[in-house]
């Protein structure tokens, strides 16, 4: 074995520099899968033509999976207007034939390996901390952030709400008297509203109907909250 030349080929091989651990990309897979649609793409800069695809392809359509196509029919294929996808619809590399499709899954770890990675790991305890951050309930979200100062139309763009759903957020907080109604609506509005609002009020549509244009649903379900508010004991 060790005057065996052929072991020493196999020897020497393994021992040349891998471009992908010299980049400290060995597990990246999207950097895998661009230089492997360059080398399957005939007309790249690789000067090896249309070798490596039919390479590739040989050892595609020896699966039994292809029953129409066998790895001998390659060197009669058409080549030339191949065409070679990134990414399309989420598939890593796609290889469109003329009559012909071919999808590439590119997978650098096993599932066990990416179970037991650092950025699995990771992932997971994003995803835990996530879930916890999420029980807290979104009008308490945005009640806390509009005590810290922010605006109504800050907390809307930070959160990717419109402005009336913060606004309806904070309405229980009004009922409460956490929140001042007059901060969030005009105080002459308010109190035109507030003469409309009765104890047998059930709905703000028969408030609105008594309204101009100029109030919107948001305020009235802001001055029926208010009026609970004062409505209260004390």
């Amino acid at each position: 074995m060790l005057k065996d030349s052929d072991f020493d080929k196999l020897e020497l091989g393994l021992k040349n520099p891998n471009i992908f651990q010299i980049l400290n990309i060995s597990k990246n897979e999207i950097r895998h899968s661009n230089f492997l649609a360059w080398l399957l793409n005939p007309q790249e800069s690789h000067k090896l033509n249309d070798i490596f695809l039919k390479r590739f392809l040989r050892e595609v359509f020896s699966s039994e999976k292809f029953s129409d196509i066998d790895q001998v029919d390659v060197e009669g294929l058409d080549l030339s207007k191949v065409e070679i996808y990134r990414e399309w619809r989420n598939i890593d590399v796609l290889i469109k034939l003329e009559n012909v499709i071919v999808c590439i899954e590119n997978k650098v770890l096993s599932k066990e390996d990416l179970e037991t990675s650092d950025l699995h790991q990771s992932r997971k305890t994003e995803s835990k901390t996530k879930r916890k951050k999420d029980k807290t309930p979104t009008a308490e979200v945005s009640f806390k952030l509009y005590k810290g100062g922010k605006s109504i139309a800050e907390i809307a763009e930070e959160r990717g709400f419109v402005p009336s759903t913060i606004e309806g957020h904070l309405c229980q907080y009004i009922e409460s008297g956490d929140v001042d109604a007059y901060s969030i609506v005009e105080m002459e509005k308010l109190d035109n509203m507030l003469k409309l609002i009765t104890d047998e009020t059930t709905s703000s549509s028969e408030v609105k109907a008594k309204l101009g244009d100029e109030y919107t649903y948001t305020d009235v379900k802001v001055a029926m909250s208010h009026y609970r508010f004062l409505s209260k004991p004390k």
